[in-house]
């Protein structure tokens, strides 16, 4: 397996590439719909840790691309709309919430628990996770998410267990699924 070039990644995507001989549609909405609950999760319990009552400010998972043909590949962003508000003065106010990383976590935490499911892939994957580690303390993901000294699976066991066995559950149905041949989450060969 090719090392992927980390330092090209954006952390506000998650990129997910799968060819495939079938892709029933319902593959395809379980893995969408599972990575927005778990985008969800995480941003909920980042505005309840911080206090933020404004939830109208909640980032989404968006997707902003998708392409397919014998395989289908489609990019997912951190979605956020601002809010518009006037003063004491009349002005308009343009409100910008702040981006979490959201796509870039979940990837991460998809990496961290497929890590641990397929034994077979570990050395490969702990150089990948070893360098992922190192970009995810390099960003403001650790910072806002992250607790200091807290680790991502500290983090996924005691703040947002629920998102354990959504992502393990991902994993497996592609992991398990046949008539998937390939799948890469930001250039990191899954399957």
């Amino acid at each position: 397996m090719e090392e992927p070039d980390h330092k090209n990644y954006r952390d506000d995507i998650l990129e997910v590439y799968i060819a495939y001989d079938r892709l029933e549609a319902e593959v395809l909405a379980k893995l969408l719909k599972n990575f927005s609950a778990v985008a969800n999760v995480i941003a909920a319990d980042y505005f309840a840790r911080f206090d933020i009552q404004d939830l109208g400010q909640m980032p989404t998972l968006d997707i902003e691309t998708m392409h397919t043909g014998e395989s289908i590949k489609f990019t997912l962003k951190e979605g956020w709309l601002p809010r518009f508000s006037s003063n004491e003065t009349s002005d308009i106010v343009v409100d910008l919430p702040k981006a979490l990383g959201i796509p870039f976590v979940i990837g991460y935490l998809a990496l961290q628990l497929l890590n641990s499911y397929q034994d077979t892939r570990i050395k490969q994957l702990d150089i990948i996770q070893k360098q992922l580690d190192i970009r995810l303390k390099q960003t403001q993901v650790a910072a806002g998410i992250l607790n200091n000294n807290q680790t991502v699976n500290f983090y996924m066991d005691n703040q947002v267990p629920e998102v354990k066995p959504l992502l393990l559950d991902t994993l497996k149905s592609v992991l398990l699924n046949p008539d998937l041949k390939q799948v890469t989450i930001n250039d990191i060969e899954i399957k």
